[in-house]
């Protein structure tokens, strides 16, 4: 049962939220505390990044704060009312949306805007950003507003519903995490609609007929969002759940409409008028909390950042819980090149909540912050970890999105547990010491030094490699045949006599001979026929921009990882880069052109029959 599954089947919210007269059990993590406010207008929106807050409200008002502490005004240039606020991941942006056509938005944390406004017969009341291939936002309002842009200073372009439909949007969300990027938007009449670009939807029917407002994503979920919406008939609160391209509802024992809703570090909190509940999908029985807000502040919008809530609402209320350790901790590790993570998943701006979401999505059991907010996936740890008194000197870098997190630091990596199971995998065996020559029996390099049995069979076993060697006091070599020839056991202690670098218990091999073990791995099934899509043009805003194996992979090696990690496509690139995704990439080479020069010229190093894409061109195959 997934953690969703066991929100809806408990009732979100249903003990959480009730009528004011109840007492509930448990405290916050850290508690609630009132923040010192520099405005006295209603703050109707917040959200979160690039290690900013910015909060939006009423005739213009514009805050911004890096801890969530202190804050400063801001000149927004604009006297109206402003609804909501997105931050675009892509460009760093954040975009405010309000009354009469209103749109400002800024590139410099919110300390300056500069407007974008559109037809003032408008009130806009939301706007989301997704990153795909480029960046994406959407702007929905009412009467049945719905515009469309690739950056918030380009001219907005109108967008329409399907025929026979109109939302009447009231909230929308956007999703940047790993896995299916879309857009989902809520409204009256029980309206969601879904999309992949922001130009063409898809009408949910989720089985309630009352406004759905607000909407989030459950990051760590993988692609589902979380709306709420009150049943004006019968007075209870609904909790819709969305995926995809399907919806669901269940109606809880709440009697009140829920105003905001966040995500984040393993909690759903929700804002009411004068009260905060939050669900722990860390806790073993899935019950909700719900607490007074500080001075009864009636509380309009929450987000989540720098590890903790801050939630906003009416005459500038500003309450904030205070950051608790993430449960899931496991601690500092050392790295080396033949990574222990060794699935890149960003390669800057993650923090600790992103980089657990973007694993537990991608399918493994570890996340790993590396230099201040790279973010590694994997199903070990680490090869050798610290002692607690030692984590500070090494894993000590802030994440440059969230300086409340600790992004690990250089070689170092802050680990976390995603929740998930590893994969039992059978202890490597011992097969020989193995001669080799300048044609490499191991072909795949997986370190050049200071490598140890551990770190070269964990680096071998994440590009799905038969075997693993180590040679010459540490290098690391991986691949799919034992080697050319077997030394004699009398030989060994001669050829295969070279002490580990990194471990003197250790032997790694010798001058041309290399130490091998199998990895425990089979090979995975060949792609079937059809499954080849063709050779694609990619480019630095990646296509497919899940790392799964940064060496060493073939057609069916990368085939099998894209898929048993749920990605629709796997993408082969430059000898042996695997990369995965759920959009085909640039433009199509031509057939008769895709194994010229500058194409998809290259072939796998690990198998020389399988061809591995080209420089920023990939092999494409479709997995489902």
């Amino acid at each position: 049962m997934t953690t969703l599954t066991r929100v809806f089947k408990g009732g979100l919210l249903a003990a959480a939220l009730a009528c004011s007269c109840q007492v509930w059990a448990g405290t916050p993590p850290g508690g609630w505390v009132s923040r010192t406010s520099p405005t006295t207008q209603d703050l109707n929106g917040i959200v979160f990044g690039n290690g900013t807050f910015v909060a939006v409200g009423n005739n213009g008002a514009v805050l911004t704060s890096s801890d969530g502490i202190s804050w400063a005004q801001r000149a927004s240039g604009t006297s109206r009312h402003l609804a909501a606020v997105a931050f675009g991941a892509s460009s760093l942006n954040f975009t405010a949306v309000g009354s009469y056509g209103t749109i400002i938005f800024s590139d410099n944390k919110g300390a300056s805007w500069a407007a974008n406004n559109v037809d003032p017969s408008y009130n806009l009341l939301g706007v989301a950003s997704k990153v795909g291939v480029g960046e994406r936002w959407v702007v929905v309002g009412n009467p049945n507003k719905l515009l469309t842009a690739t950056h918030p200073a380009v001219p907005w372009g109108q967008a329409s519903w399907p025929s026979g439909s109109s939302p009447n949007a009231l909230a929308v969300a956007g999703q940047n995490a790993s896995g299916t990027s879309r857009f989902v938007v809520t409204g009256r009449a029980g309206q969601v609609a879904t999309s992949t670009d922001g130009n063409t939807w898809q009408v949910l029917s989720c089985g309630f007929s009352d406004a759905i407002s607000p909407v989030s994503v459950a990051a760590d979920m993988g692609n589902i969002f979380l709306a709420a919406g009150f049943d004006s008939r019968n007075y209870f609160l609904n909790l819709i759940h969305i995926t995809d391209t399907s919806c669901s509802t269940k109606a809880t024992t709440t009697r009140d409409p829920l105003n905001g809703m966040a995500y984040g570090n393993g909690y759903v909190v929700g804002v009411i008028n004068k009260r905060i509940g939050y669900y722990d999908t860390a806790g073993s029985s899935g019950n909700w909390t719900a607490v007074n807000t500080p001075n009864n502040a009636s509380l309009n919008a929450v987000a989540y950042g720098n590890g903790t809530f801050v939630a906003v609402g009416a005459g500038g209320a500003i309450v904030q819980s205070s950051p608790a350790s993430p449960s899931s901790y496991v601690g500092c590790f050392k790295d080396d090149e033949a990574r222990a993570l060794p699935v890149q998943l960003m390669s800057q701006g993650a923090t600790v909540a992103s980089c657990i979401a973007a694993a537990k999505a991608a399918g493994y059991a570890y996340a790993g912050l590396q230099y201040g907010g790279t973010c590694f996936a994997g199903n070990t740890p680490g090869y050798q970890q610290l002692a607690v008194a030692d984590e500070k000197q090494f894993c000590n870098m802030p994440c440059t999105a969230a300086n409340g997190d600790t992004c690990g630091g250089s070689w170092y990596s802050s680990i976390h547990k995603t929740g998930l199971s590893a994969p039992a995998v059978a202890e490597p065996k011992y097969e020989g010491c193995y001669s080799d020559a300048a044609n490499r029996a191991l072909p795949v390099v997986l370190s050049q030094s200071g490598a140890t049995k551990k770190s070269c069979v964990a680096a071998a076993r994440a590009r799905g490699l038969l075997y693993a060697g180590l040679q010459y006091g540490g290098q690391c070599f991986g691949g799919n045949t034992l080697g050319y020839q077997k030394a004699k056991p009398e030989e060994e202690s001669t050829s295969c006599s070279m002490r580990c670098s990194a471990d003197s218990n250790q032997y790694c091999g010798g001058i041309w001979f290399n130490t091998v073990y199998s990895t425990g791995l089979t090979l995975g099934s060949q792609p079937p026929a059809g499954a080849y899509q063709g050779c694609f043009e990619d480019k630095e805003n990646r296509a497919l921009p899940v790392v799964l194996m940064p060496s060493g992979a073939t057609a069916a090696s990368c085939y099998n990882a894209a898929k048993n990690a749920g990605y629709l496509y796997a993408g082969l690139q430059w000898q042996g880069q695997c990369y995965a995704g759920n959009t085909l990439g640039y433009s199509k080479v031509p057939q008769q052109d895709e194994h010229k020069p500058g194409k998809c010229d290259t072939r796998c190093t690990a198998n020389q029959s399988d061809w591995c894409g080209g420089g920023w061109h990939n092999s494409i195959y479709k997995t489902r």
